[in-house]
């Protein structure tokens, strides 16, 4: 009579495409069974683009956002004083945009 596992940790049925993983091994798993658990999730979640997430750095979309700093402030006598005070509010106002935007991103990975 063949040897069943009673809880299944890899679903054979499964999309391999998902980035859904197999039910976990426990918290002592046999070595067999951590490493193979181990190996699928690396391979779902590498395929979606997720393992770096799973792993804590930031998804690469929000990586691409890169604030911009801000231009050095002039002296109120200068001619282009109101002018670099314009530029600096729009370059603050996108970073405040970009860290929004930013934000989403990662927990729209996160989840």
């Amino acid at each position: 009579m063949p040897v069943t596992d009673p809880q299944p940790y890899y679903d054979r049925s499964a999309d391999t495409n998902s980035a859904e993983l197999p039910s976990f091994p426990g918290e002592r798993p046999k070595q067999h069974a951590g490493a193979r658990w181990k190996e699928i999730a690396s391979s779902r979640l590498g395929a979606k683009q997720l393992l770096a997430v799973a792993n804590g750095v930031p998804p690469p979309e929000a990586q691409q956002l890169v604030d911009e700093p801000l231009l050095p402030n002039l002296d109120s006598g200068h001619r282009d004083h109101e002018r670099r005070l314009e530029t600096n509010n729009r370059i603050a106002t996108r970073n405040k945009q970009y860290a929004i935007k930013r934000w989403f991103i990662i927990m729209t990975a996160w989840t």
